[in-house]
């Protein structure tokens, strides 16, 4: 498989699993009721209600939480590896993703000792959509690094065109 599709792999679910935490507005959970997590019920009542049972909305956190850690950790092993590539451009994007990486673990730690203050949500949202943009951009870089690699070793390159 390669590291484009595992990135949009890894994009996929952790995009699943914060749009779905953010759309139900779990807020905070505690232990103590019985609903069980649900990655596909319906918005029903609980839309704008947070009216979630606490053991759903532990489910729902700890599932970010995973997909968080899952996705920092591919996140950084692809950067270790195409930093191995001397393309300046490649480096900058890679360089630009990790920033905003840090930022979004940052913001999602904040989140979680300061009890979720609006602002900071809204911020881990936001930084969320400017990595994923960063992903599409060293996606981009990549496949532009790939193709003008192809294009160096063309036969016909040194032809002229008539």
């Amino acid at each position: 498989m390669c590291c484009d599709d595992l990135n949009r792999q890894a994009d996929t679910g952790q995009l699943t699993t914060g749009g779905d935490f953010c759309q139900r507005f779990s807020r905070l959970a505690f232990v103590g009721d019985d609903q069980e997590f649900n990655l596909f019920q319906t918005i029903g009542p609980n839309y704008l209600g947070g009216l979630l049972e606490s053991e759903a909305r532990v489910a729902i956190h700890v599932a970010h939480r995973i997909g968080a850690v899952v996705t920092t950790l591919y996140l950084v092993g692809l950067a270790i590896v195409l930093l191995r590539v001397k393309t300046p451009v490649l480096r900058k994007a890679v360089g630009l993703m990790l920033v905003l990486l840090a930022v979004q673990v940052t913001l999602g730690v904040t989140n979680i000792l300061l009890m979720v203050p609006l602002v900071v949500a809204v911020a881990h949202n936001a930084v969320g959509a400017l990595l994923l943009l960063s992903l599409v951009l060293l996606a981009t870089r990549i496949w532009m690094a790939k193709s003008d690699e192809a294009d160096d070793n063309s036969p016909n390159r040194n032809r002229e065109v008539v």
